[in-house]
């Protein structure tokens, strides 16, 4: 019984905390993974914990959150890329382009294939921003490295979102250079990225039909 009020709380407190549970006592850990098994409890990566039900509840984009938020509290100094700073920045995205893996930036080293789920990406002096407790890539190299990454259409999606917030195609286009190897579609991006698209759908119909050799619309 006390084990289960202990693993309650455990969970509650993560709730509350708009994460994963993460860093149980040994007790708990195997009350857990009893309940995993049964399918009360999820085990979205090696070690996290949520409520089934809880989890069923949160969209794509707030379940990477939960997992990232987790991560953080278990390696407070790792900063986040990829989708994972995407997200915590609140940026525009196709939910399609998730996986199960999360992007850490290392000052020192870089990994071939993800370990547990973690891809580490290498880039020394890497600048953060603290943002609900995780520290992700600075929004203007966030949303330069979503260009470098992603398709057109993609891309376009996330470069408007954050236009629109008040991010200058200076500043991504500085970061651009400064990443380096960003394609001839990254760039292109930027050249027809507009403040004026009002959410992700808009965005996503205007880089298909640019994609698609369609003249550029008038955006109201």
């Amino acid at each position: 019984m006390r084990v289960n009020i202990a693993m309650n709380q455990f969970l509650d407190e993560a709730q509350q905390q708009r994460r994963c549970a993460v860093m149980p006592t040994r007790a708990v850990r195997q009350a857990l993974l009893r309940r995993v098994r049964t399918g009360e409890i999820v085990s979205p990566m090696r070690g996290l914990y949520a409520r089934a039900s809880y989890w069923k509840s949160l969209d794509t984009v707030e379940r990477n959150r939960h997992v990232v938020r987790a991560k953080s509290r278990q390696h407070p100094e790792w900063v986040f890329g990829g989708l994972e700073a995407v997200c915590i920045h609140g940026l525009d995205h196709d939910y399609a382009l998730h996986s199960s893996n999360l992007t850490v930036l290392s000052p020192t080293h870089a990994q071939a294939k993800p370990v547990h789920g973690i891809t580490h990406i290498c880039m020394p002096n890497c600048n953060y921003a603290v943002i609900d407790g995780v520290k992700v890539l600075p929004l203007a190299q966030t949303v330069a490295m979503g260009l470098r990454s992603f398709d057109f259409v993609n891309g376009m999606q996330i470069a408007n979102c954050a236009l629109r917030h008040g991010l200058t195609k200076q500043e991504i286009g500085d970061c651009m250079s400064r990443l380096g190897n960003c394609g001839a579609s990254a760039w292109r991006v930027l050249e027809y990225g507009s403040d004026r698209c009002e959410n992700g759908g808009e965005s996503r119909a205007y880089g298909v039909m640019l994609d698609e050799g369609v003249a550029p619309p008038l955006l109201q």
